[in-house]
């Protein structure tokens, strides 16, 4: 490959790559387009990657970050995550052109250039990173497979199919929460502690907000406006409550130190306030990243119009009732039951990812659906029913990437819009232009199945005119 790699980097004339030419990057010579696609996510990443590691660490040091904790892990993660999707980005056109210098393009090709080009890119990351990298892939890649046999008529297509598999996905995660705490992941336990959180140590988001929920309780408490459910006084557990704060029962199986009534009302008001606080931040680090000046009106009504607009509001409300909710039923379970078992955990996990209706995301649901099942491995390799693969989190990512690659070229129906579009987006409308190349190919080989033809009227033409405008090789 040495020579081949030298002739593309030096050279780069389109004779010498007639296939690729034609079928991958038309617009451009090889050495310029693999080169550019890679700085293009280098420079796409950053700002993808900037306010997602910035949240962790606030989270991670509770709003209280130190300078070295921001130099020492902070910068160093977002730079590696860089390099990771870059080197992907930029590996996978290489490989490609240097195939079909030897050899026909084939879906052969296509998948062992994208297999090649996942390991690359996963081995820059630290282990622990490359779970999180992995289990995101795989959703990713188990939703096409299952498209695929849907659109092949080898199985069913469910309706309300992400509503179930997040209540499902959340009810495992629960139970393994309440009663396998050592068997929990440590991404769905950091789930669990910001929706449901722990009953005996509450976070300082939830003492921030019972703090608030009791001064407003006891301030306002048989005022006319202030609602009865919420507010009545219990003269019996009045004395028994701390501070003379909190006023109803709570049952002898709970472990919460407040009433039933007031834990989930907490947890409701925690989950709201999360999502806008989380809605926030998203909207006011592009801004600094952006280097807008914060001084002035406009930037400030961006922002709280991006934090308090419909899709934010409906974000809050998921969050509400997936930390309220689960609490709510839980204490519900406990006193109609009178016993604290496992099956209460199932079903009040079950009612939480209900809150799924609020916010509908495929996204949100095949993330649960990752985070259950890598759960579910760790306790089946614990207890000996299965054994774990060295190296196996690298294979599984390899061959999602490799999956996720073909399936946008040749059966771009069975892959999520929002994945194309970051697709496009990070490599600044250059797959856009492969995509567009490879029309002809694409409708040769799969003009069968409706789906795609529905498809490549109305995502398609309209992904194509985002990036490209009118300036397309090929009409759809």
């Amino acid at each position: 490959l040495l020579p081949l790699l030298r002739k593309a980097v030096m050279g780069g004339q389109q004779s010498k790559c007639s296939q690729c030419a034609e079928m991958i990057h038309p617009h451009t010579t090889c050495s310029k387009f693999w080169l550019y696609a890679a700085q293009a996510a280098f420079q796409n990443s950053i700002k993808i990657y900037t306010p997602l590691m910035i949240w962790s660490t606030l989270m991670q040091s509770r709003f209280k970050p130190t300078l070295n904790q921001l130099l020492t892990r902070t910068v160093p993660a977002i730079l590696r995550s860089c390099v990771f999707l870059s080197v992907i980005a930029g590996l996978y056109p290489l490989l490609m052109c240097l195939w079909t210098r030897s050899n026909k393009i084939s879906t052969f090709a296509w998948l062992m250039s994208g297999f090649l080009a996942g390991t690359g890119g996963i081995l820059l990351e630290k282990s622990s990173r490359r779970v999180e990298l992995t289990v995101y892939m795989c959703n990713q890649a188990l939703e096409v497979l299952y498209k695929m046999l849907m659109v092949r008529g080898f199985a069913p297509k469910i309706k309300i199919g992400s509503e179930i598999v997040l209540a499902l996905s959340f009810a495992v995660i629960n139970f393994f929460y309440k009663h396998y705490p050592q068997h929990v992941t440590s991404g769905a336990r950091n789930i669990m502690k910001v929706t449901v959180g722990t009953e005996e140590s509450p976070d300082r988001v939830e003492r921030f907000v019972s703090r608030f929920y009791f001064w407003y309780k006891n301030k306002f408490a048989g005022q006319s406006f202030a609602p009865t459910w919420l507010f009545s006084k219990d003269a019996r557990l009045g004395s028994l409550s701390p501070k003379g704060a909190d006023y109803d029962e709570k049952t002898r199986l709970c472990g919460h130190p407040s009433g039933c009534k007031s834990y989930a009302t907490i947890g409701a008001l925690k989950g709201f306030t999360l999502g806008l606080a989380i809605r926030f931040t998203f909207s006011l680090l592009p801004a600094l990243l952006k280097g807008k000046k914060l001084a002035t009106l406009d930037t400030w009504k961006k922002i709280f119009g991006a934090t308090f607009n419909l899709s934010s509001l409906k974000f809050a409300a998921f969050l509400t009732m997936m930390s309220g909710g689960t609490r709510f039923l839980t204490c519900l379970l406990r006193t109609l039951r009178k016993t604290e078992d496992k099956a209460n955990s199932l079903i009040a996990g079950a009612f939480g990812g209900l809150s799924v209706v609020f916010f509908s995301s495929t996204e949100l649901a095949m993330y649960f659906v990752g985070k259950a099942l890598e759960t579910l491995f760790y306790f089946a390799c614990e207890e000996g029913v299965l054994s774990p693969v060295k190296g196996g989190e690298v294979i599984l990512f390899a061959a999602s990437t490799s999956l996720m690659f073909w399936a946008s070229f040749h059966e771009p129906h069975t892959v999520r819009p929002s994945y194309l579009n970051f697709l496009f987006k990070s490599s600044n409308a250059h797959w856009a232009k492969v995509y567009d190349a490879y029309t002809p190919i694409r409708n040769a080989t799969m003009a069968g199945p409706a789906e795609f033809k529905d498809w490549n009227e109305k995502v398609g033409r309209s992904l194509l005119r985002k990036y490209l405008g009118d300036n397309t090789i090929h009409t759809h």
